[in-house]
Formats: structure tokens, sequence, C-alpha cells
């Protein structure tokens, strides 16, 4: 059998790339799904997927979260050279990397509901959700390397998607995508993301440096029948519901510990430590309110301790605040697409 090649070369491929967000927008959406081209296995052997779980692994991962967020001005340069967020020291946030060898190429984090509420929460009033009683995360701090983006960006999704609904019971995927980006039109083309509230457009958001992005959200059934529609009778390199939905690689690693509805911290202790004691002021920065939301999640374990004490005359009691379920104690909703 001869290999097909694309019509169009590199340059042209990056030109149509580049300035994609100028087009109607029916016009984008035939454009990358034309483009979409899914990676065969053997070009990612080498690489495991996984979740971050010792220190190096995690400074990797943060160091190349910052340098992207720098890159698209999510952030400015921090000195640590690393992005660490709230989101990180809570027990229902599972950090996702992308390795070769011994190098962390590219990360995603899946921040399941808390008490502290979502990353958006702060700029979008998520009720109707809530409302819906439907299990809920959002996608965050997507990064990957830049010599790397187009080999490992469907991959890492697919790891993603697998990890939140078949272990974790996910019904709806929020995001965060900056407007006018060629993330906010994959999310939207390839994977039929839709805006919340025509769009949430937050035009200074403290989360990703007073930047411009817009809200979506992504319900689970939903997509599946929407990219059954869409790709069902596409080929292998183009369909995208059977490669999202069909077996795990070798490569692909679910740990046992943090699969499932218990929200067992992806850090020890000792980690947890290193970095929101000696390398990040994250966690002295929160808000009374968060700050007692954090102790309350963290309450009766050994993280306690490590967190910045509460302020003397807290206003907000500890022992009386409810706590909130991470996750419902459901079932994973499509046990027709099980993993085998």
């Amino acid at each position: 059998m001869t290999k097909r090649h694309s019509h169009k070369s590199p340059i042209t491929r990056q030109l149509m790339k580049s300035g994609m967000t100028v087009l109607p927008r029916q016009l984008r959406i035939n454009l990358w799904r034309r483009m979409l081209r899914i990676p065969g296995d053997e070009q990612l052997a080498p690489i495991t997927f996984k979740t971050a779980e010792t220190r190096n692994e995690f400074e990797q991962a943060f160091t190349v979260l910052h340098d992207a967020y720098v890159e698209v001005g999510y952030q400015s340069p921090h000195p640590s050279g690393k992005r660490i967020t709230v989101y990180h020291a809570l027990p229902s946030t599972v950090m996702l990397i992308a390795k070769q060898g011994d190098e962390v190429l590219g990360t995603v984090s899946i921040v399941r509901d808390n008490d502290i509420g979502l990353p958006m929460e702060k700029a979008v009033d998520l009720t109707s959700i809530r409302y819906s009683g439907k299990t809920v995360c959002e996608i965050s701090a997507l990064s990957i390397k830049k010599e790397h983006r187009g080999k490992l960006f469907l991959p890492l999704m697919k790891y993603m998607y697998q990890f939140c609904v078949y272990h974790f019971g996910i019904e709806i995927m929020l995001a965060t995508i900056r407007k006018n980006s060629r993330v906010n039109d994959l999310y939207q083309c390839l994977f039929c993301f839709e805006p919340i509230d025509r769009g949430a457009l937050m035009e200074n958001y403290n989360f990703a440096n007073n930047q411009p992005v817009a809200a979506y959200k992504l319900e689970m059934q939903q997509a599946l029948i929407d990219w059954s529609r869409l790709y069902s009778k596409s080929p292998a390199d183009r369909n995208l519901v059977n490669y999202f939905t069909s077996k795990c690689p070798e490569n692909f690693i679910f740990p046992i510990e943090l699969l499932g509805y218990d929200c067992k911290h992806q850090m020890s202790t000792e980690v947890f430590d290193y970095f929101f004691t000696h390398v990040s002021e994250t966690l002295y920065q929160l808000e009374e309110k968060e700050l007692v939301s954090l102790h309350c999640i963290m309450r009766g374990t050994g993280y306690t301790e490590l967190l910045p004490p509460l302020p003397a005359k807290s206003t907000i009691n500890i022992s009386t605040k409810p706590t909130l379920a991470a996750v419902p104690k459901q079932r994973p909703i499509f046990p027709t697409h099980r993993l085998e």
C-alpha cells in the first residue's frame, strides 16, 4: 500500500493555520476538519502519558506550563520559572503529563468540583450548569513544548478525555480559552465545545493575566452524538470519535490510587511542602474565604499543617462550614464505551 501524502506543503499548511482566525466561522470549521490528522501509535511509542508523581515531574510540568503561559501573555514571568495555582494544591485536581524518557513534553490539568470552586467561576456564573445535577470539571493548564505541539495535542486530549469520562464520570467539561486563537478554533471546530452564555467573554480575566478569554462547555453525551455524525465515516486518521473512544495504547497509564471517586492527593506531603512552602507563594495570597475552604478540604489529612494558618480573628467558623463532595458517587456514564 502506498503512503498517502497531503497535497499541501508544510508551508502552505502553516500559512493556512496562521491566517485561520480571520476567516468566516464555517470556512474555518471546514478547513480545520480537513486538516485533522491523528498520529499513529508508532509515532507515540517512546512517549508515556501518565499522572505527575515525582517532584521532578511536577517541577518540569510547572515549568512547561509557565513558559507556555508567558509566551501567550497569560502571565508575567515568575522568578521561580513555574506556574503553580491554588488548584494544583487540591486533591480533586489531577495533573497529567506526556513524558519521553526523563523529559516532560506537555501537561494538562483536570480540575474537579471543589469547595473553592472552578477557575472560571471567578468570572462566570455556573448556576445553571450546577443545577443540572451533572458532574463537572474544568480542563485547565494545557501546555505543550512548542516543538511537540503538532504531535502531542490530540493524544494528550485523548488521555485527558478517557481520564474524565471512564474514571471520573465527568458529564460536562468546561474550559476558558483565549479569544481569536488557534486553540479556540480547535476546541470549537474539532471537539464541538459550545460557548457558555453566548461566549461569556471576559475582557479582564485575572486568572489569565487580564487576557480576553471566553468560557466554553462540552456535554459529553451530546459530544458523542456530534462526533459520530461528523467523524464516523471518516478515514482512520481523521476519525476522531473512534480515536477518543477506542482502547488505550499501553503507554497510557492510569494509576489505580487516583481512579474513581475518592480524592487521594496526587502529591505526597513532601512534594506539596516543597512547592507550596518553598517555591510558590500562591497559598499565602488567598482570600480568607478561600483559605478557610482549603482548610476544610484538607481537614483530617497530613496536609493541613502545611497550609498557611487561618487568621486569628477569622469570621468564618471552619468547624461548621460544610464541604462539597468533589465527585458525586455515581457510575461512569458511558458503560457502552468502556475500556477493555
